[in-house]
């Protein structure tokens, strides 16, 4: 069978080596939309799930539409200082910010980022853990304050738990004492609000604790870097509409919210049709793959169809011809698998090339993670039935050939 199968690889299917080129490059097209998809889908759910306690009434978010960014540059440390004394006095909020760069030697010489979060954000949607993870909110900013954080796995060796550091902190812009209370689960990442598929990893991150007494003493534009996410809690339509208006009397811009189910139906506006444009390409190629692929093959058969009728009449069943087919169209697949676990990989290890702490993972092959692996495992099981369609419409049409015609030959 072996043998059978290399002469028609070799004498056969690839007889038109440009055609089984096109026939390659069509199957690395068709199985890269589907790992794309699915891989988008598990991250989006991962988001939602992230986020599930924020679904409810009385959440709000900042809309960031393009007026908003005009506001922001308006903004002054003063007057988001005095919307936050604001919020502290009359209302529930979350905030999150990450990307704050900081000096913090490390064994593996990356970048380390800071994030900085409240007590509700905490408690809300907390990264997960490995060991440790209790914070301490209620702490005040004196000359010696040890303030708890939590790490990221990629620094846990340097820094494990328990133990303590200095490190000029960005936000403060002053050496502050840390203590290591919590290593952060391998690739722990937060979703971005305004776009739930995507993420932030942590590995290389370092998370503090703030609280009211640190907004006051930072001056380096958290305020208003954490504006940019801010969400309230347990808030009513009026309430928020009195804090836009309190806003636009500190700076000529108002603040925009907008519900988290208005957020969501927003993300459904654009993410729904560009899933369905992306389905519609990936059916187009395995259409445009199925006719290159026919075409190719049946090329090579009428070529060497004096071949093909021996084998036939001394005992090759159409049923091994499909066979041998399915296995021809399987190490193409394979071929085209393989090119997409290296694409993969390669931007896996973009981020580590170049030096992006918010964007490394931990995992085999280079950074891959679990999203990863279910993205390629969807994409050969679409190449095995993209393979095994190939073989039974290859299989179909040479059937229609007259034998008689491989006999005259």
């Amino acid at each position: 069978m072996l043998k059978l199968f290399r002469f028609f690889s070799t004498r056969v299917f690839l007889k038109k080596p440009i055609l089984v080129t096109a026939t390659v490059l069509l199957m690395i097209l068709a199985s890269c939309i589907p790992f794309m998809c699915v891989r988008s889908i598990v991250s989006l759910e991962q988001g939602i799930q992230e986020f599930s306690r924020f679904d409810r009434e009385g959440t709000y978010v900042m809309d960031l539409h393009d007026a908003s960014f005009d506001t922001f540059r308006q903004y002054t440390d003063e007057s988001a200082q005095r919307v936050f004394d604001r919020l502290d006095e009359q209302y529930e909020y979350a905030a999150f910010v990450d990307g704050f760069l900081a000096d913090l030697p490390n064994s593996n010489n990356r970048n380390v980022t800071v994030a900085y979060m409240n007590k509700n954000w905490d408690e809300f949607s907390r990264l997960p853990t490995s060991t440790g993870g209790d914070l301490n909110f209620d702490y005040k900013i004196t000359d010696g304050t040890t303030i708890p954080v939590l790490v990221g796995k990629g620094l846990a060796d340097d820094y494990p738990l328990g133990s303590t550091f200095i490190m000029r902190d960005p936000a403060l812009v002053q050496d502050m004492h840390y203590e290591v209370r919590g290593v952060l689960a391998d690739n722990a990442a937060h979703s971005n609000l305004k776009a739930l598929d995507s993420k932030t990893y942590y590995n290389f991150s370092i998370i503090v604790p703030v609280n009211r007494a640190f907004l006051k003493a930072e001056n380096n534009s958290l305020k208003i870097d954490l504006l940019f996410d801010l969400v309230l809690l347990n808030a009513q339509q009026s309430d928020v509409t009195r804090l836009e208006y309190y806003a636009g009397q500190v700076t000529p811009g108002p603040l925009r919210f907008s519900s988290y189910q208005d957020l969501k139906d927003d993300l459904n506006q654009y993410y729904m049709p560009s899933m369905r444009s992306l389905i519609a390409a990936c059916a187009a190629f395995i259409v445009l793959l199925v006719i290159v692929a026919v075409w190719s093959s049946l090329a090579g058969i009428r070529i060497m169809m004096r071949e093909c009728t021996v084998n036939i009449l001394v005992g090759l069943s159409y049923q091994k011809l499909r066979n041998l087919l399915f296995a021809h169209y399987m190490v193409l697949g394979l071929i085209a698998w393989a090119v997409v676990i290296a694409l993969t990989i390669a931007m896996r290890q973009t981020a580590w090339t170049m030096n992006d702490p918010l964007a490394m993972t931990l995992g085999w092959a280079g950074g891959l993670i679990p999203m990863d692996w279910i993205g390629l495992y969807s994409s050969f099981v679409v190449m095995v039935a993209i393979a095994a369609l190939l073989a039974q419409v290859v299989t179909w049409r040479v059937k229609r050939i007259p034998i008689s015609i491989g006999v005259l030959q």
